[in-house]
């Protein structure tokens, strides 16, 4: 049940990625590093909208023995309230926003982008139904569409030179599509006039102490973004997302693919009394052999990647590829804990965590703006400390809650260091010998070959824990 669902889940992660693939190349041809900097801003403070408004609620689904249509219908009417002031305080302060950031057209695309406020309680209470049932299968098939949908509708306007507003309509389309599939798809019809006063405050009791963790959560998310946005310029925000957006591409397949049966899977192991330190080697293993060698592909052509892909008015963000996969390669080893502690039910201490993170994500800012003010360097800067103090703090979060710290974490990663300096040594090797990143295109192929040859060999041959998991996969 666990490894469907987990199979699932990657499924559609990984359609979807296809899918935003795709579009995004055509997308960096139509539209400006200044027209995504500018939906980046505007899309932090919806993201940020959407935590509170959620407040919790998928949580209180998944942690819910017995919901009925009085529970779900209150925990969507309390949605719905906040939704609209949600949308009522953006409407009123889209002027502010577009005169603290200098961009006029950030007024009219906050009220715009508002609409989407309304939207997401039709689906968020049926998706989080199916993802307490592991039904991934389900919650698939509705993403991929409302994505396709999402993403053409959003490439088509921008073809028809309609500029940012091409993707704002392209999101609030998706989010229409998969409002109205879930709610179809469900057995369990929520409904404005089945809700009991009593009850939403019940559940607000109990989501309460989460909406501070989503809040955090989201807040650390964004800190960048409006930064950046501030600081810098909005072409400047718009490369730091394509290059974050870049290397999250490739990583995203495993992470995002697996990220949200995470949660429900925790939790029912919990259930069952059994401990998380086993689950989480092997997934910790997993995540890094597959991860760490294509971070390294990613950063190693980066330009390549980036001018083949987006075209040469992206090419500054290839600068920045580099430095997101070498913090993201230090994330891999914790990129799980807050789900975990999530599908626990670890609400409070949740919180702490998130609040500390974002602390640390803060910290690196300023350190790194104030010690380097080069646009490159300083996001450089930032990512390698947020990186490498997360990592601290978060192994003495688990070994705290877990019991899995430095001595647990260093077992997991033996096999993936050593798979990954057996992909990368060739490759390296030429670079040394060439003293520089180029070579001939024989060369190349030829140490990448020759590293992949290896690799493989290592995990499927002394790598137990990939070999089963593969060996599981192939079985069914």
């Amino acid at each position: 049940m666990y490894k469907s669902a987990l199979l699932f889940s990657l499924i559609e992660k990984n359609l979807i990625l296809i899918i935003q693939f795709i579009s995004s190349i055509m997308l960096a041809r139509l539209l400006s590093p200044e027209d995504f900097g500018v939906f980046a801003i505007i899309t932090t403070f919806i993201f940020l909208a959407e935590a509170i408004q959620q407040v919790g609620i998928p949580n209180y689904i998944l942690k819910e023995k017995e919901l009925d249509t009085n529970k779900l219908s209150s925990a969507f009417a309390l949605m719905l309230i906040l939704g609209v002031l949600m949308a009522i305080t953006l409407f009123l302060l889209a002027d502010s926003l577009a005169n603290f950031y200098d961009i006029p057209s950030l007024h009219n695309l906050a009220i715009l982008m508002s609409v989407l406020l309304l939207i997401s309680p039709y689906s968020v209470i049926e998706r989080s139904l199916f993802r307490k049932h592991l039904n991934f299968k389900l919650i698939a098939k509705i993403d991929v569409f409302s994505t396709l949908l999402g993403s053409s509708i959003s490439v088509y306007l921008a073809y028809k030179n309609v500029g940012v507003t091409s993707l704002a309509l392209g999101l609030i389309s998706q989010y229409i599509a998969a409002a109205i599939l879930f709610y179809a798809a469900s057995n369990q019809k929520v409904s404005l006039f089945s809700f009991s006063k009593n009850k939403v405050f019940e559940i607000f009791s109990f989501t309460y102490p989460l909406v501070g963790s989503s809040i955090v959560g989201q807040l650390g998310n964004s800190l960048p973004n409006l930064f950046i946005g501030k600081a810098y310029s909005q072409a400047s925000l718009g490369q730091y997302a394509r290059a974050e957006g870049t290397s999250n591409l490739f990583g995203s397949i495993f992470i995002q693919g697996i990220r949200p049966a995470v949660a429900p899977i925790f939790s029912k192991l919990n259930h069952e009394n059994k401990g998380a330190t086993e689950p989480l080697s092997k997934i910790t293993n997993i995540l890094c052999t597959l991860g760490w060698p294509i971070y390294f592909l990613v950063a190693f052509f980066s330009e390549e990647i980036v001018m083949l892909i987006y075209g040469a008015q992206w090419g500054f963000a290839s600068n920045l590829v580099m430095w997101f996969c070498v913090s993201q390669s230090f994330l891999l080893l914790t990129a799980f804990y807050t789900d975990i502690m999530e599908g626990l039910g670890m609400s409070m201490p949740l919180l702490k965590v998130q609040l500390n993170n974002q602390i640390i994500k803060l910290i690196s800012i300023i350190i790194a703006y104030f010690y380097q003010s080069d646009f490159i360097y300083f996001v450089a800067t930032f990512l390698v400390i947020f990186a490498i103090s997360r990592l601290v703090y978060m192994t003495a979060v688990s070994r705290m809650y877990f019991n899995y710290g430095w001595l647990e974490l260093s077992k997991a990663i033996v096999s993936p260091i050593i798979s990954t300096l057996l992909f990368t040594g060739p490759i390296l090797l030429l670079m040394y010998q060439s003293n520089n990143m180029g070579g001939s295109s024989l060369a190349i192929i030829t140490s990448l070959l020759t590293g992949l040859t290896g690799y493989l060999i290592y995990v499927l041959k002394f790598n137990h824990i990939f070999k089963d998991q593969i060996n599981i996969i192939l079985k069914r």
